[in-house]
């Protein structure tokens, strides 16, 4: 949809339509019941406050997925019109069905096998995704490249949301998912950065491999984060 605004209405209505949703976003926020049960006011500022340590391993591992993820939505079009490809829009109709179809069933695997039954083979599908998405040159390849992408992406998301709160007291879940939201913005933030200059010196498809290897490194971050999580009990 952004890509379809941009070439209709140029970027300013692009931007000028994104405040406005930002902006109702906000308002219906705002209507949203709160349970202040179980806060506790008189907490002292501490560390501890802004920090939830059972948000750690979703958290880490969902800024690895950000940061592989910003290669996708940064770089995605540039490539694809390096590589003679103009409606690369439909990657992006592509990947967000097959997210939003794929992530129910992830919820219901997570209830029934928990997280690592969606962090494990999402991490794996988002990285050869990634790696299709270096060697494409049709418009199919990419189409193909954003089936798989959106299979990891909604298993992972749905998992690691659900995880970053799992075992966490009511008062604290609102700061596990600040830790995971945050997270995810930083990843998101630093891979525009860190890819953009990795492609300007080795070229984009060296990048999409690249954060190929930085989702697999989520399966070591993960694992590690988890067991020590673990053994500290």
């Amino acid at each position: 949809m952004g890509i379809y605004l941009s070439l209709r209405l140029g970027y300013f209505w692009l931007f000028y339509i994104s405040g406005g949703l930002a902006v109702m976003a906000m308002f219906l926020a705002a209507q949203l019941p709160v349970d202040e049960k179980g806060v506790n006011r008189t907490e002292v500022v501490s560390g501890t406050m802004f920090l939830e340590i059972k948000a750690l391993p979703a958290s880490l591992t969902g800024l690895l997925v950000a940061l592989s993820y910003s290669s996708v939505i940064t770089f995605l079009q540039i490539y694809a019109n390096l590589r003679g490809i103009s409606n690369v829009g439909v990657f992006f109709t592509v990947f967000a069905l097959t997210s939003l179809l794929s992530r129910p069933f992830a919820g219901r695997l997570y209830d029934i096998h928990g997280p690592a039954v969606g962090v494990v083979p999402g991490l794996l599908l988002m990285a050869v995704a990634l790696f299709l998405i270096s060697c494409a040159h049709s418009i199919m390849a990419f189409i193909v490249a954003a089936f798989v992408f959106g299979l990891g992406f909604g298993g992972i998301h749905p998992s690691l949301q659900a995880s970053a709160v799992e075992g966490v007291a009511p008062s604290r879940r609102g700061i596990a998912q600040a830790n995971f939201f945050s997270a995810l913005d930083i990843g998101l933030g630093a891979g525009s950065m860190v890819f953009g200059l990795v492609a300007q010196s080795l070229g984009y498809a060296f990048m999409y491999r690249l954060a190929g290897v930085t989702s697999l490194g989520g399966l070591g971050v993960y694992w590690f984060t988890t067991h020590a999580l673990k053994a500290k009990k």
